[in-house]
């Protein structure tokens, strides 16, 4: 029997709880590769109040795909912001993060996910799309890397040490 495809649909007010438990534990999971990496006490709370101000100001998709038990399994943020000053176009696009729980990996949901966010994209007429991830896993830079994204600079990190 073949697997059905993974399908994306926007995340709405219902999906909150679960998203925020998603959410948990992406962070958990970038925790373990990253001693740096704390999370707040209420993360968790910040992350949704997030997603509620910018789904009410549309600036802001969140993309699901559902498990077996029709809640979310997945989820791909993608946000619309004003270009920096000087830059040709007025508005930029953003994919701030994205979420495959490890069950459900590899079942084309990232894929959908992203299409879903480049439709929105293009609605709101961003002509480029900057990615926001962890690539530290290969698996993760590989499979952006198949949906068409290409390293166009670093981001690097230092802790700041103590004073003296």
């Amino acid at each position: 029997m073949t697997e059905p495809k993974a399908r994306a649909r926007p995340a709405g007010a219902r999906d909150l709880d679960t998203l925020g438990e998603l959410y948990l534990r992406a962070a958990r999971l970038f925790a373990a590769r990253d001693p740096h990496y704390e999370l707040a006490m209420d993360a968790g709370r910040m992350w949704r109040d997030h997603i509620v101000d910018g789904l009410k100001t549309d600036r802001l998709r969140v993309t699901v795909t559902d498990g077996e038990n029709a809640r979310p399994v997945s989820f791909l943020v993608a946000r619309v912001a004003p270009s920096p000053p000087g830059a040709a176009r007025p508005l930029s696009g953003f994919i701030e993060g994205a979420f495959v729980d490890e069950a459900h990996r590899r079942q084309g949901r990232l894929r959908a996910m992203n299409a879903d966010a480049m439709r929105w994209f293009a609605v709101k007429r961003v002509p480029t799309v900057e990615l926001i991830a962890d690539l530290r896993d290969d698996e993760a830079r590989a499979a952006w890397r198949a949906l068409g994204f290409a390293d166009v600079q670093s981001v690097m990190r230092v802790t700041v040490p103590p004073p003296d």
